[in-house]
């Protein structure tokens, strides 16, 4: 699996292995207007069809991933991440494949209002 997101990064510098399944990536440019949610939508549909081999079982795989934003949901490296922790948690929490942080989750643990649904799932 970091094979891929590395491959799929284009860049190994912007790619973390935090743990055995715990990766953060940084997108180093968000342009005013992008369509980030849009982004992540592609990169799980592409992740979810993409077949993983290990010896001769083929797997698949899903992913949960939290978002957080420089400088709106902080000014540093370490709060940015423990933001983008704070989606991810609730995103495994709630079935959603991403979540955006947002400041009513420091308040409330709330739902994030910005969240990407599982598509059904399909035979391959």
């Amino acid at each position: 699996m970091a094979e891929w997101l590395t491959g799929f990064a284009h860049d190994a510098n912007l790619l973390a292995r935090i743990e055995a399944d715990h990766f953060a990536f940084v997108v180093p440019e968000v342009k005013a207007g992008g369509n980030l949610a849009g982004l992540f939508d592609r990169v799980a549909q592409t992740f979810l069809a993409h077949p993983f081999r290990v010896g001769d079982t083929e797997l698949r795989l899903a992913a949960k991933t939290g978002i957080a934003l420089f400088p709106d949901d902080g000014t540093d490296a370490e709060t940015v991440y423990r933001n983008a922790e704070a989606a991810l948690k609730i995103a495994k929490k709630s079935g959603d494949r991403y979540l955006f942080h947002t400041k009513r989750n420091d308040r409330s643990g709330g739902r994030q209002a910005h969240a990407g649904k599982p598509a059904a799932p399909c035979d391959r």
